[in-house]
């Protein structure tokens, strides 16, 4: 069989035994664009997406091969894959959902320790050899309200950790009828989005992306949180509206956020969001661990065989495509 990947292996990952025996048997073409390479690129049977430095969407790739019949994105997020195109044509999708889920989930806990305590604030002051002179008291995390958005892999494990250190975790899901309640208090549908807004102390987004959850968070919903709130995404910056947040946060809405996805990546340097006061930004990093990575190759490595020999049936973390793009009842 025919792979096209954007970007070789090597270049990002570091190559296991595991998938030089899974890609053994097939021929690999690395195609960074798709247009000029567009005799190559039709020949292709599987598309793998979802590399760090990746310079065309991947539906940009699946226009151009009329043989395709799989993708797997590397990430937990499907972005462009999720569409219309990929449904009609029967392509069947697999993705790295939940190879992140425990170094994302324990980036979102150190986050919210970080914005309730004021570290960021203590961390500058020592870069200048002063004592942070009248440093507020922060707030403990055990006995406060924490609002999960989204409760696939990742969410899971970060209601996992915020119960842990006694929190109590109210999660709101697009599909509450197929999730068990596990270590949250209550799961919702997005109709519950609003009370848990106004109630929560903190915020968790990890909500993936597809054509319902753009703007998810937009400036009608971040006006309804708790004042003095504070709020993390680990998930996408198309989903929360990040002039709504930025006036938010300079309005005292919300006392702090964390983001390690910003809609545009990387963020230009000119960006205001950079001025914005109790803001921090990371570079969307929060699952970027060795052993992270090294998950995200072995799901592909894993799957490869199985769907060479027919047994698709076999093969782990299987999309249904169709479910990510239909609108959901808000």
């Amino acid at each position: 069989m025919i792979v096209i990947a954007p970007r070789p292996f090597a270049e990002d990952f570091a190559i296991t035994a595991a998938l030089e025996r899974a890609l053994a048997p097939h021929t690999i073409h690395i195609v960074a664009d798709p247009a000029p390479e567009a005799d190559l690129v039709a020949s292709g049977e599987i598309l793998v997406t979802g590399f760090e430095h990746q310079r065309c969407e991947a539906i940009e790739f699946v226009l151009s091969m009329p043989r395709l019949r799989w993708i797997h994105s590397l990430t937990a997020g499907l972005g462009s894959v999720a569409s219309m195109e990929t449904v009609d044509r029967g392509i069947l999708v697999s993705s790295g959902a939940g190879v992140f889920a425990g170094p994302i989930a324990e980036f979102a806990l150190a986050s919210l320790i970080m914005l309730a305590r004021g570290l960021p604030e203590l961390v500058l002051a020592g870069g200048s050899r002063s004592w942070a002179a009248g440093h507020p008291l922060g707030w403990e995390l055990a006995g406060r309200r924490t609002g999960v958005i989204g409760y696939g892999g990742i969410g899971r494990r970060v209601a996992e950790l915020l119960a842990g250190v006694g929190m109590r975790v109210g999660v709101v899901t697009r599909t509450p009828e197929s999730h068990r309640r596990g270590s949250a208090e209550s799961v919702t549908g997005l109709d519950g989005l609003p009370r848990l807004l106004e109630e929560s102390d903190a915020l968790v987004v990890c909500a993936s992306l597809n054509p319902t959850s753009v703007g998810l968070l937009g400036p009608d919903e971040l006006a309804r949180c708790k004042p003095g709130a504070v709020l993390v995404n680990v998930a996408r910056g198309q989903l929360v509206d990040e002039p709504a947040l930025a006036r938010a946060l300079r309005a005292g809405t919300l006392a702090g956020a964390v983001i390690d996805v910003t809609a545009t990546e990387p963020l230009p340097p000119d960006s205001p969001l950079w001025e914005v006061p109790n803001l921090w930004i990371t570079p969307h990093l929060a699952g970027g661990t060795v052993e992270g990575r090294a998950r995200m190759l072995d799901r592909f490595a894993v799957n490869l065989p199985l769907f060479a020999a027919g047994r698709g049936a076999e093969m782990v973390s299987v999309v249904d495509v169709r479910r990510e793009i239909v609108t959901p009842n808000r």
